[in-house]
């Protein structure tokens, strides 16, 4: 009975130091990623391709190109089909929200799973978040609409999955759906985002975003059209702006 008791009591003691163990690392590593993101908010990529898949309709590609002059005055050079980008600037500047971004108004987290991606053992979190839709173009004023919240705490409308590097804390990957966005009527959105390191950041340098938003079909009556879409991006050059902050 005596040799039952000890050999229970030394399991306990391996799984509680595992737990403990595990705890570390869940934190540590949401700790590096919240530094790694810190020290790339100031960068935006000097270019952007990007394909737009409109579903049952047109193809559409388009590149851009960013030059940051006197370090706050921000210019661009769009060239091939316009649709492209017009479609971009509605739901944001290029901005890529995490759940390390200052700004935002609250961030419920939570450790899920250990993952293998792209062959890295990746710590997995889902994060509910808050934020104000000003947040996504820079140079607006904080305010306009609060998404993700309701009622003193978040509502889930704006999740984030992250993919976690479990040695250095690095992103490498992350999923975000938007339910419901004021930019667009009836807009949901989903982008799945690939991190990369340019220079020593972290920065996005793949991103995927399907979307949903309804447009009058009509200007004498009420007929409307429901538009799902794919845009596929790549980004490149990244480049300091020193006032390029989103609050």
């Amino acid at each position: 009975m005596k040799k039952t008791v000890l050999t229970v009591m030394m399991v306990l003691t391996i799984v509680s130091g595992l737990f403990a163990s595990g705890s570390t690392e869940v934190t540590r590593a949401w700790f590096e990623a919240d530094k790694l993101a810190d020290a790339a908010v100031k960068y935006l990529p000097s270019q952007r391709s990007a394909t737009l898949e409109i579903e049952g309709g047109n193809t559409y590609q388009a590149e851009a190109s960013y030059d940051v002059r006197n370090a706050d005055l921000l210019f661009r050079k769009v060239s091939g089909d316009s649709e492209v980008f017009d479609l971009l600037d509605t739901l944001s500047d290029g901005f890529i929200l995490t759940p390390f971004e200052d700004d935002a108004v609250d961030v419920d987290k939570k450790y899920v799973r250990s993952e293998e991606l792209d062959r890295r053992t990746c710590l997995v979190y889902e994060a509910d978040t808050a934020v104000f839709e000003s947040i996504f173009f820079y140079g607006k004023r904080q305010g306009g609409e609060l998404i993700g919240y309701d009622d003193g705490d978040t509502d889930g409308s704006v999740k984030i999955t992250l993919w976690l590097d479990a040695a250095t804390g690095e992103i490498v990957r992350e999923v975000i759906s938007y339910d419901e966005l004021s930019f667009l009527p009836y807009l949901t959105l989903n982008q799945d985002v690939r991190f990369g390191s340019e220079n020593g950041l972290i920065v996005p340098t793949e991103v995927v975003t399907t979307g949903h938003f309804r447009r009058s079909a009509a200007k004498s009556f009420s007929l409307y059209e429901d538009i799902n879409f794919t845009i596929t991006e790549e980004r490149s050059g990244y480049t300091k702006m020193e006032s390029y902050t989103h609050e």
